[in-house]
């Protein structure tokens, strides 16, 4: 198969290639439920964070006036990373496979931080993949429609020739309204199932 005639598979990142979870961290909040916590990260000022809307400075005086803390901010970027854990073993494994089949690219609802955390991380996963897509460079969020156009744009891609893995059911859901073949995946177990039909399949 030719690179032009390779069709493409955009992998969102948390949950899907790096694994994490917000109640890792609430052990340094006294007091803050897990409910509390992920009200938080739905409220307006994570929501401008991600998009790249506003800084660390700013984040930092949300975040201690919000939980009653007293972070600066080397140890609340500390505590942001402490959410993730370690890549499963697809990630080493069928990634590279994946490439030789497919054009791959990553599109994340993430932040400065998080990017820091895990391009280092990952750093011998992403020499497969062409294009890495955080929120807050785009100033966008799944799972606004918008995001997947300017994705398309940016790849010069047919939406039917883009095969989507997520974790979230609203970003799917976003994605098949743009055209875009979205596949829902809960579970870490259906991330690897996927791959190895989209391997098999080629």
């Amino acid at each position: 198969m030719s690179a032009s005639e390779k069709n493409i598979i955009v992998f969102d990142i948390g949950n899907v290639l790096l694994p994490y979870d917000w109640g890792r961290i609430l052990y340094a909040l006294p007091g803050v439920s897990r409910t509390n916590l992920y009200d938080w990260l739905h409220d307006e000022v994570y929501d401008a964070y991600e998009k790249g809307l506003i800084d660390e400075k700013v984040l930092l005086l949300e975040f201690n006036k919000h939980f009653h803390s007293k972070f600066d901010e080397q140890r609340l970027f500390t505590l942001f990373n402490e959410i993730f854990l370690e890549p499963p073993g697809y990630v080493g494994k069928m990634i590279p496979e994946l490439a030789k089949r497919y054009h791959l690219y990553a599109l994340s609802n993430t932040c400065h931080w998080h990017e820091i955390y895990f391009m280092e991380k990952l750093k011998d996963t992403w020499v497969y993949f062409e294009k890495i897509f955080c929120s807050h460079h785009l100033h966008l969020r799944k799972p606004s429609e918008e995001i997947y156009k300017l994705v398309e744009k940016e790849i010069k891609a047919e939406n039917q020739k883009i095969i989507f893995l997520d974790d979230k059911i609203e970003n799917i859901e976003s994605a098949k309204l743009a055209g875009w073949h979205a596949i829902h995946v809960p579970t870490l177990d259906e991330v690897e199932n996927q791959l190895k039909k989209l391997i098999d399949h080629e």
